[in-house]
């Protein structure tokens, strides 16, 4: 009876926990916590990407667009008030006196905008720039400062006036849109450089916005295939122990008590 009994005890190994294995709630808490991970690091990538494109494009809309615009709106108004200078040296016409103080006004406002606005600037070409632009500009402030009747075209100092005037607004022309080359543009001034600020800027939005959307694809398959595979993993694993319990309940069921179920 006992060697019979020794028999049985050696067909059938007990249902008891393998320490080599780690218990379903332990692989459970490890899956679901493997996919946690998974989609908190893609929460925390694209949060830091969202904040360097939020960086970005506080500084295009804030400091690089209105600079470039009042750029553009100080080059325009010098070429009118190129034109109205040209002008007063051959008509006596009190419009163009007043032409000429409305364009001044304007360039005054524009270099106001433009000088509160360079604390912010980062670029050292354009900082450059602007430092030897801004004298060019207080002497033309100046000049225009010296007579009151720059219209007449008999005054001789009026006259001597609007040409350093109209000498002043090449040079600043110079600097701003660049020096006329041989097809008679004018290129390579702060013009070009803040508007390849402006083309950096938006690239690196859009490329920011893309690398977002990678990303989160990325980790969304990853974390769906995880998924997938630590439910079939857990699926097969209790399967196997519901197995195993249901043979053995078989047997206890027949009468068969000689299982160790320790």
């Amino acid at each position: 009876m006992n060697t019979h009994n020794n028999r049985y005890a050696t067909d059938e190994k007990p249902v008891s926990s393998n320490p080599s294995y780690l218990s379903i709630r332990s692989r459970l808490f490890i899956g679901f916590g493997t996919v946690v991970i998974v989609f908190m690091l893609a929460i925390g990538i694209t949060l830091a990407i969202v904040t360097n494109t939020k960086n970005y494009t506080t500084e295009v809309i804030d400091t690089e667009l209105p600079t470039y615009s009042n750029f553009h709106e100080l080059g325009s108004e010098l070429i009118f008030l190129q034109s109205t200078l040209v002008a007063m040296q051959h008509v006596q016409e009190q419009t163009f006196k007043q032409q000429y103080t409305y364009a001044l006004t304007k360039i005054k406002a524009s270099k106001l905008n433009l000088d509160n606005m360079q604390p912010m600037w980062v670029n050292a070409e354009v900082i450059t720039g602007w430092n030897t632009l801004k004298p060019l500009l207080d002497k033309l402030f100046e000049l225009s400062n010296k007579t009151d009747n720059l219209h007449a075209t008999t005054n001789s100092q009026s006259d001597t006036t609007i040409a350093q005037q109209l000498v002043l607004t090449t040079q600043i022309l110079d600097i701003l849109d660049g020096p006329v080359n041989a097809s008679g543009n004018r290129t390579g001034g702060l013009y070009d450089t803040q508007y390849k600020i402006l083309l950096n800027g938006t690239h690196t939005i859009i490329a920011d916005m893309s690398n977002i959307q990678i990303i989160e694809t990325t980790l969304s398959i990853l974390g769906v295939i995880i998924s997938i595979l630590i439910a079939i993993y857990t699926a097969s694993s209790i399967g196997r122990h519901i197995n195993i319990f249901r043979q053995h309940s078989s047997r206890i069921a027949s009468r068969d008590l000689r299982q160790n179920l320790s």
